[in-house]
């Protein structure tokens, strides 16, 4: 296909306004000095669907780009297959800086994807939160998701472990660098029911979530009592508490020690007054999952 033909089939492919976007990791030439550039995708990928891949020169490290036939440095199409999409790159020679998209139809999300850079890293801005969430000993999971999909995380930080405390507590977390797009946040902890945050937009400034006018964004509070890893805190829960085999022992003598919620090492009334809290008891996914404004 020609160039023109691709470009026009890249345009028709993709659903937003070419304006920069995320998600990309700086290529590297397959070897020293051959000007190709090796590139495979899978995140959101439809097998059988036919792709786009454009590389667009850049002046500026934040990944602002344009689409003209000045900037346009190589295009290309091909068919998904195995869950993947792969390119060799070659842009025209003395392209120093590039921008690399990828247009096409994906599961979630949206496209144009910027999937890498050429010459340079893109820059990005801090994106920081608060958790509160139970036992400090056990360490918490942040991760940021090109929006719309919920595998291969972009970024990825943690609210480390401590050596001791207990009960309910609230931690901050942070990202360097998250370049400007739309993510999902994910929190995870064990025996918590994960908590997600959609559509978060990140511009060329720094983003603090505890200044969102949403309560349910500002303060990020993980319900506990999961003790069955089922993403809710319910019935099941309470019945693993109440075992014969369980209640009243200590969690090395149980039959399931995941039953002991208070850090006082035994399973026992306390455990079960953490489950039936009103701020616990009943919550699951759905209510855990909120739209970012």
């Amino acid at each position: 296909m020609r160039k023109a033909g691709k470009l026009l089939l890249f345009i028709m492919l993709c659903t937003l306004t070419l304006a920069g976007a995320a998600f990309a990791a700086q290529l590297n030439e397959t070897s020293t000095g051959s000007g190709t550039y090796h590139l495979e995708y899978s995140s959101g990928i439809i097998n059988g669907n036919q792709y786009i891949v454009l590389t667009a020169a850049v002046t500026q490290t934040d990944g602002t780009y344009s689409i003209t036939a000045g900037t346009i440095k190589y295009i290309d199409q091909v068919a998904a297959a195995n869950g993947k999409v792969v390119f060799d790159l070659k842009p025209m020679t003395g392209t120093d800086k590039a921008i690399v998209l990828l247009g096409g139809a994906f599961d979630g999300g949206t496209s144009p994807r910027t999937v890498g850079t050429i010459g340079f890293a893109l820059t990005g801005v801090a994106v920081s939160g608060n958790v509160t969430s139970n036992n400090p000993k056990v360490a918490t999971t942040i991760e940021l998701y090109a929006a719309g999909t919920t595998t291969n995380p972009t970024y990825t930080t943690t609210i480390a472990a401590v050596s001791s405390g207990n009960g309910q507590q609230s931690q901050s977390f942070s990202f360097s660098n998250v370049v400007a797009g739309t993510y999902d946040l994910l929190v995870t902890k064990p025996k918590h029911v994960p908590y997600k945050i959609t559509g978060v937009v990140v511009g060329d400034t720094a983003l603090d979530l505890t200044q969102n006018a949403n309560t349910l964004i500002s303060t990020i509070a993980l319900p506990y009592g999961d003790i069955t890893s089922d993403k809710k805190v319910n019935i099941s829960d309470l019945g693993v508490i109440i075992k014969s085999t369980n209640f009243g022992k200590a969690p090395a003598n149980a039959t399931n020690p995941e039953g002991e919620l208070t850090g006082d090492d035994r399973i026992n009334i306390s455990d079960l007054g953490v489950v039936i809290k009103s701020a616990n008891f009943g919550k699951q996914q759905s209510n855990c999952t909120v739209v970012y404004s």
